[in-house]
Parts: C-alpha cells; structure tokens; sequence
C-alpha cells in the first residue's frame, strides 16, 4: 500500500524478483487499500508517514490472522498500536536510508519491532535476511526516542543552515562551495540531500515525533550560549567545552568519526 512512493516500488521489484505475486495501491491505481488486505497473505505499508497511522485504522476491519502486516515508517509507537489492533500478526520496519539503486541493502541498517510474530516469524526471518540488511531491534518507544538524536535534530539543524545561508549569503549559496573548507563541503552535500528528497518527508518527521519539539528547545539554549560566548569572546570558554564533549563521546567514538562511521 504506497506502491507508487519510491519504497513503495523498490519492494515491489526487490519482492517480485524473489518470486513473490505483488499487488499493490496508491493514489490513482484501480486496486484499492481494501483490495490488498482482502487479497493478500503479506501487507506492506509504505504510504507517506503523515498518512500511515489513518490508513492502518480504516484498514483493520478488513484484517485476518493469517495475514503479516508490516509497515516502513520513520515512527514506530502510533503506527504499530494501529497495527495491532488488526487480526494480523505485525512487525514494524524502519529502512535508516533512502531507497537503493541496488536490490539489495547489504551494509545498510533496519530497526525492527516485531511486537506480534509466531506463524510469520520464519518467513519474516528469511526475508529480512534476503535483504541483507544490518539488524537493530529496538521496541517502539525506544525507537521513537533514538529518532529525535538521529532524524530530527540533524534534519532541522541542516533545514536551519540552509536557511540562513540563504538569508545571508549575498551571492547564490552554490558560491560557497568555491571557499568551502573539507567539513563545511560535508555540510552543504547534506543541504543538497535535503533539497533533492521528497520535502514532504522531512516535515512529517519534525511534526510527527512528539519529543522532536523540546529537542529543538535544547539545540536552540546551545545555539544561545554558543552565540553569548562568542560576543563575549570567549574563545576559551568555547575551547572548555569542546575539551569537555571529546571527554564525553570518547575517543573510539571520534576515531570511527575520521572513517566515516563505516558500517
């Protein structure tokens, strides 16, 4: 269900080249929502995140036990209490990454939740492992968690960069590029991610994690102090801090940071 979406049509590939039967709905086809999850054994939910948790619900009358629901959201807790209230056994899904060009995932990671899993779990075993996928489980709530450090706040911190660079840069920004050092090229490739993905798909992620908002609060009393000291030049001060954070992320934290944090 989201086929059209650009996961929607990675899996339809990656699925019908295993051998599988896939249907599929969007907005547009002729098959419908309820058409799926009348017909199939395995229901995937790949629509935009904003959309999931409603399309779930209005889907669950329409379930059976010998059905596997699982979804690709970026958010876990809302989109699998709707899940489970089906009569199908449910695991969530979250991909960490865009859709590849390759048919496969080998050295990306997936979180799995699988919260309601017996009659599947072999068939849902093999899958995952056909993908060839790195594996992180995590419950729900601890999911959604993780996602503000790793989704939310570097997203809305990138959306804030290019914003201001926009605002205050008197040439094009592609200019910047000319007078860029090694780490700010790093930062204006993340701006150009950003600006060449669905736009759609970084608000649903600030607006749907409801701990994304006091994160925000935390970054900007950062931003404050960081701004204080450097009116008040106090450059050692800066210097303190950054001696304390290196302290506090370790020095095996900032080694694998000079690889690239390879997987």
């Amino acid at each position: 269900i989201g086929i059209k979406g650009r996961f929607g049509q990675w899996l339809q590939t990656f699925l019908s080249r295993q051998g599988f039967t896939v249907i599929g709905s969007d907005i547009g086809t002729h098959i419908t929502n309820i058409d799926v999850v009348r017909r199939a054994d395995v229901v995937i939910f790949a629509v935009r995140l904003s959309r999931m948790a409603s399309v779930i619900g209005s889907l669950v009358p329409y379930s059976r036990k010998s059905q596997l629901w699982l979804d690709i959201g970026s958010l876990k807790k809302e989109i699998l209490q709707k899940m489970l209230r089906s009569r199908a056994e449910v695991a969530g899904m979250h991909p960490l990454f865009a859709p590849p060009h390759e048919m496969s995932w080998k050295s990306e990671t997936l979180v799995l939740s699988t919260t309601r899993l017996k009659r599947w779990s072999k068939w849902f075993g093999k899958f995952i492992a056909t993908t060839g996928a790195t594996v992180v489980r995590a419950t729900p709530d601890m999911h959604d968690s993780m996602m503000v450090f790793t989704q939310n706040l570097p997203q809305a911190t990138v959306l804030a960069l290019a914003m201001t660079f926009a605002d205050l840069v008197k040439s094009p920004p592609s200019n910047l590029l000319k007078f860029s050092t090694t780490a700010s090229r790093k930062v204006l490739a993340l701006i150009a991610s950003m600006l060449a993905n669905t736009p759609e798909v970084y608000g649903d992620i600030q607006v749907g994690n409801r701990e994304g908002v006091a994160a925000l609060d935390a970054l900007i009393d950062s931003l404050k102090l960081i701004r204080k000291l450097a009116s008040e030049g106090s450059s050692d001060e800066i210097a303190l801090i950054l001696g304390s954070l290196r302290s506090l992320y370790g020095e095996e934290f900032i080694a694998a940071g000079k690889n690239g944090f390879v997987r």
